[in-house]
């Protein structure tokens, strides 16, 4: 198999500095690989702050790819807030991700919240709950409905964050009960929220798109299976798949260059390249708003 060219493609999960934790280069040098590499757009996620002002003043020092930035929902934020959402909108946010550091189905994968219990930094949330999207009585949290809505009128991406499996189900099929189109279920084979290929395609059977990243193939905090994806594409097709780094780590290599490794070894288990391409760049027009033209 020919190197893979990553030619028009884009990532929806790059972690950059600035950061409290240490990543492998800061926005501006990331975009400019990202470019480099032939890739269309990148998204920049940060658990600290909305990453829409990062992405402008990146734009504003690399020209030639699209950058976006959006926010995520843990405690800095004031947790699942529709006030911090409607700004980010307004600025032109594509992603508004659910709890991730400050999620209960982080705190039940990992032991706390505000931690991933392997590296130094680890961090314990200072006491703070953790947040569900759920009611007690089991129903969906009427504030999450709300940026629900708030991402439909927008035509923006919703995704799941470190939210637990059932309560990820349950979110999928409120979802395709109200017409929402653009769920994106994150990383779904690492810890949390630790999915079977079955469970992956019950999401995908809702109109889920499920994001699979690079860094689910990582020894930290354990590997996900390579033919579990395969198993995937197989059974479900990849109209509802992208691919993605979550990379940015300064154990690992550049976002772009883990990317392509990642596409790469897929290709070499047998995926097509016609495929990868859906995955990498097709399904990504309608999830980034961007011009079937490629301009």
């Amino acid at each position: 198999m020919k190197t893979l060219s990553l030619t028009g493609a884009c990532d929806l999960h790059i972690h950059s500095s600035p950061d409290i934790v240490d990543r492998i280069g800061n926005d501006v040098e990331i975009a400019r690989r990202a470019r480099d590499a032939g890739m269309r757009a990148i998204v920049y996620k940060c658990v600290l702050e909305p990453t829409v002002s990062r992405a402008w003043h990146t734009m504003e020092q690399v020209e030639g790819i699209s950058v976006f930035g959006g926010i995520v929902l843990d405690h800095h934020v004031g947790g699942i807030n529709p006030s911090a959402v409607e700004p980010v909108i307004k600025m032109g946010g594509k992603v508004v991700w659910l709890p991730t550091y400050h999620a209960q189905g982080h705190a039940e994968a990992f032991g706390a919240i505000g931690s991933f219990g392997y590296v130094e930094e680890e961090r314990k949330g200072y006491c703070l709950e953790p947040i569900t999207i759920l009611r007690e009585d089991g129903r969906i949290r009427d504030e999450v409905l709300t940026v629900m809505e708030q991402c439909r009128e927008a035509d923006i991406i919703l995704a799941t964050g470190h939210i637990s499996k059932r309560e990820t189900y349950l979110l999928a099929k409120e979802a395709k009960a109200r017409g929402f189109h653009k769920l994106v279920v994150n990383h779904p084979f690492f810890r949390v929220p630790k999915m079977t290929v079955e469970e992956v395609g019950a999401l995908v059977e809702l109109g889920a798109y499920v994001e699979f990243c690079a860094n689910e193939l990582c020894p930290i905090p354990e590997s996900a299976n390579l033919y579990d994806y395969i198993e995937c594409f197989r059974r479900f097709g990849v109209s509802r798949f992208i691919l993605a780094s979550d990379a940015g780590h300064n154990r690992k290599g550049w976002p772009a260059e883990e990317l392509r490794i990642f596409a790469q070894l897929l290709g070499y288990a047998g995926v097509g390249t016609e495929e990868l391409k859906q995955m990498l760049c097709d399904n990504y027009v309608e999830l980034l708003g961007l011009s079937e033209s490629g301009k």
